[in-house]
């Protein structure tokens, strides 16, 4: 049950992870009401335009949030502090997630090169996203994001992993041991 008042759901999200799209299927859901009052009536014209009028509140708010958080991520181009747990929990994060959270700007001729021990858990991703926190193509590239499951590791027991975001994919050097992250034709996000 959400916050929508009285006992009535306010909100559903569901979020599936996964670690290899390319071999793991979504989830198949099937909801279904259990006792609680009759359906609705048919929808009116007056409750299409207060249900339009929520919708362009949430737009509004929604992208007001994330442009709030992308100047303050701006106070720290190129690295990664621990996001506001708080701040995250508030906005329907996860709780027992923790988010790194940054923004990054990258001339077209340079690299932007990542290189962690990531913590034991049982999964751990990076990916990147525009100035507005959307993530990038992931249909079409599979690029634009690295995680747990595929990562090339390195170092001593195999614990470190380097990420190299740029244009096009590295060639040599760093890049032959790196997780290449394709930045899509952005410069900065």
């Amino acid at each position: 049950r959400g916050e929508g008042g009285q006992g009535v759901p306010h909100m559903l999200l569901v979020r599936q992870t996964f670690a290899d799209r390319l071999t793991q299927a979504p989830a198949k859901l099937r909801l279904r009401r259990l006792g609680g009052e009759r359906a609705r009536d048919a929808l009116s014209a007056e409750s299409l335009d207060q249900a339009l009028g929520k919708c362009g509140l949430f737009v509004g708010g929604a992208s007001a949030m994330f442009g709030v958080w992308a100047r303050g991520f701006q106070q720290h181009v190129n690295t990664l502090p621990l996001f506001d747990q708080q701040k995250s929990d508030k906005a329907g994060g996860d709780p027992n997630i923790r988010y790194y959270h940054s923004y990054w700007s990258i001339p077209p001729s340079q690299a932007l090169v990542i290189t962690v021990c990531p913590p034991p858990c049982d999964y751990w991703n990076f990916q990147l996203n525009n100035h507005w926190m959307e993530s990038l193509e992931y249909r079409q590239r599979q690029s634009v994001h690295v995680n747990s499951t595929h990562a090339k590791v390195h170092g001593e027991g195999g614990k470190m992993v380097t990420i190299v975001v740029c244009g096009e994919k590295p060639r040599g050097g760093v890049g032959e041991r790196a997780n290449w992250i394709d930045t899509s034709g952005h410069k900065f996000g």
